[in-house]
C-alpha cells in the first residue's frame, strides 16, 4: 500500500513537472515576435561586452600603419517592429550608445571614446544566427599624434557588419568587421586619418 502510494506521488509529481515544461515552452517570448530569430519585439534592450583587434591600413589618406587593440562596452534598444516583414529583407533596428577604450599597438598610444550614435540593422532570419549592419559616429580622446593626426579630441566613424548567434533565448555571442577611423575634419593639420579593419568579438545580453 505504502508502495503503491509513493508510486502514485512520483507518477503525479514527473506529470506536473511535464505539464509545467510544456507550459514554460510554449510561453510566449519576451523579446521575440515569433521563435529565436523570427524577429525583435519593439523596446527590447540588450547590454554587451566586445573586444578585438584592428590592423591599419593605408586608405582615406593616411601615412602611418595604426593597428590598434580596443574594448567596447555597449547598450542597445531596439525601437521598431519588424520591418519589411514581407521581404528577405525584415528585420529590427536598433539604436546603440558605446563607451570603449585601449591603444595603438606600434607606438603604443591610448585611445578612449564614445560612439553615440550608433544605428544596427538586424535580420529576421527564424534561426539563431541573426545578421546585422551598422553605421556609427562619436568623439574620441587620444595622444596620436603626427604624421595622421594633431589634435587630441578626434571624431571615430564606423560602419561594419556582422552576426549574433543566440546561444540561448537571451544570450548571443557576436563576431563583427568595422571599418574604424579617426580624424578631426580639419580642425588642425595634419589631418590623414586613422584607419584600421577591426575585428571583434562579444557577448550580449538581451531583455
Amino acid at each position: 500500500m505504502r508502495r503503491g502510494i509513493i508510486f502514485g506521488g512520483l507518477i503525479a509529481s514527473a506529470t506536473a513537472l511535464s505539464a509545467g515544461d510544456i507550459q514554460e515552452t510554449n510561453s510566449p517570448s519576451l523579446i521575440w515576435e515569433r521563435d529565436i530569430g523570427g524577429g525583435f519585439k519593439e523596446n527590447t534592450f540588450q547590454v554587451g561586452l566586445s573586444a578585438g583587434r584592428g590592423w591599419g591600413a593605408h586608405i582615406f589618406g593616411s601615412e602611418a600603419i595604426h593597428d590598434v587593440a580596443l574594448a567596447y562596452l555597449n547598450a542597445g534598444w531596439i525601437f521598431t517592429d519588424v520591418e519589411l516583414p514581407d521581404t528577405w529583407l525584415r528585420g529590427n533596428w536598433e539604436l546603440r550608445g558605446e563607451i570603449f577604450g585601449g591603444e595603438q599597438l606600434r607606438p603604443e598610444r591610448y585611445i578612449v571614446g564614445i560612439t553615440f550614435p550608433t544605428f544596427r540593422y538586424h535580420l529576421a532570419t527564424g534561426t539563431r544566427v541573426v545578421p546585422f549592419v551598422q553605421l556609427g559616429a562619436g568623439g574620441t580622446v587620444t595622444d596620436i599624434k603626427g604624421p595622421d593626426l594633431s589634435t587630441t579630441l578626434e571624431f571615430n566613424l564606423h560602419m561594419g557588419a556582422g552576426v549574433n548567434y543566440f546561444i540561448t533565448e537571451r544570450v548571443a555571442f557576436s563576431l563583427e568587421y568595422r571599418l574604424f577611423h579617426l580624424s578631426n575634419a580639419r580642425i588642425e593639420t595634419p589631418n590623414h586619418g586613422v584607419n584600421s579593419h577591426l575585428v571583434l568579438a562579444g557577448l550580449s545580453y538581451w531583455f
